[in-house]
């Protein structure tokens, strides 16, 4: 949730077009984040497959978030250490083996950290 190519990284650069675009684009004035995207895209401000890719991101990034909380009945905010506690999650999650399912969470941070990146640190 909280690192790099996370969903708080997904929050921000949604955040970031809504206070840059609100004022004159009343609709992104919305809350729910998925909504949001869809504005987006259907207003020209993200191309329909980066906000594509942003909500199948925030929605693999938030199950995995639900999964951990939900095994430990608590906030989780980081990924286990513990390999079997690893492979527990990577089958809850629908995948063989841990290491097909980071596979898919660190295609799916890439992609949002290299977004982010591109936002805030390119001119």
């Amino acid at each position: 949730k909280l690192g790099i190519g996370g969903i708080r990284e997904i929050e921000f650069i949604i955040q970031a077009f809504q206070l840059i675009n609100g004022r004159e684009d009343e609709e992104l004035r919305e809350t729910p984040l998925k909504k949001v995207l869809v504005l987006l895209k259907d207003l020209g401000y993200l191309r329909p497959s980066i906000a594509g890719q942003f909500e199948k991101a925030y929605d693999f990034l938030r199950r995995t978030e639900n999964h951990l909380q939900a095994k430990n009945d608590q906030q989780m905010h980081t990924l286990p250490h513990d390999e079997a506690q690893r492979q527990a999650l990577a089958i809850s999650m629908g995948f063989n083996d841990w290491a097909a399912f980071d596979k898919k969470l660190s295609t799916y941070r890439h992609f949002v950290t290299q977004r982010f990146n591109k936002m805030i640190i390119e001119p």
